[in-house]
């Protein structure tokens, strides 16, 4: 089963991500609400992928994603505010504007983790 991580400060939202994304077969493992717990369950889960919100209330998430990348872990950005300032390590990143295509974050996050269609 592919293992994701969910990264994002609003409730609504990452209960809606996790249900979608266990409707399309994925195994949500965790879901963190701030930097802190975001860090640390990049840093000890065995992950296969994340979606990560930008902005976690004054936050944001680029150490997270800066752990994941060093840990060859794929992401990709979530963010009511476009691709706009995401730094310029990021850009080639996929970026899912709320609200969300949900078949297109699903299909991206399958093609990025070898998850089966």
């Amino acid at each position: 089963m592919t293992r994701i991580l969910i990264v994002e400060d609003e409730p609504v939202i990452s209960m809606l991500l996790e249900e979608m994304l266990t409707d399309h077969g994925f195994q949500v493992v965790a879901v963190a609400s701030t930097l802190d717990q975001a860090r640390a369950l990049a840093t000890s889960l065995e992950l296969h992928g994340a979606l990560l919100d930008v902005s976690l209330g004054e936050d944001e998430v680029f150490p997270v994603a800066r752990t994941l990348d060093e840990r060859g872990v794929p992401f990709a950005f979530t963010t009511g505010y476009g691709s706009v300032g995401l730094p310029a390590e990021w850009e080639n990143r996929p970026v899912f504007n709320k609200p969300y295509n949900i078949q297109l974050l699903a299909e991206t996050l399958a093609e990025m983790t070898g998850h089966p269609r």
